[in-house]
């Protein structure tokens, strides 16, 4: 299966849920991307990489139509270059997290409830995506830049429930 029908498919089945959801009346619901940032360069605080910076530029052009209402970064400086074309587009500022209280940095997230695209770490990316979906995410290796996690939360009477989708910002 290619890229593009997965891509389809996860959509498919993210407007499933969506008209599920509309169907049981009002709920809230977030919506958050969770991603590394892009290609780096070596060094203490490295900048991005000329392909780092293509892939920033294309995450932005590939979310310039979600409904985005905060953007988040870690304080590093290949964090915050991959948010800022993301900011430009949606003229939203970029809220800096610690990376190292990711279990509060997640409560915040649940409990704002607003559709988000935070900017993390090979290690802190699939770690923040579990808190937040209580899902099984497997570990990021080093070499891994273009995956995107959509997780859809909303409540319900049962509780909390979420979605996982993986998407692709390759060419």
């Amino acid at each position: 299966m290619n890229i593009q029908s997965l891509c389809l498919s996860h959509k498919l089945r993210l407007l499933f849920i969506c008209l599920m959801l509309w169907s049981l009346g009002p709920a809230s619901a977030a919506t958050f991307y969770v991603l590394r940032h892009a290609e780096k360069q070596t060094g203490d605080d490295p900048a991005l990489t000329e392909q780092g910076q293509q892939r920033a530029q294309r995450l932005a052009n590939l979310l310039s139509n979600a409904d985005i209402q905060a953007i988040y970064s870690s304080h590093y400086q290949r964090t915050r270059q991959t948010a800022e074309p993301i900011a430009e587009i949606k003229k939203l500022p970029i809220t800096q997290y610690d990376p190292k209280a990711l279990n509060q940095f997640a409560q915040k997230l649940l409990s704002e409830n607003k559709n988000a695209v935070i900017i993390g770490h090979s290690n802190t990316t699939p770690q923040l995506v579990r808190m937040l979906s209580q899902q099984p995410i497997p570990d990021m290796d080093e070499k891994t830049y273009d995956l995107i996690y959509q997780v859809v939360t909303f409540s319900e009477i049962a509780g909390q429930q979420s979605v996982v989708n993986v998407l692709s910002s390759q060419d």
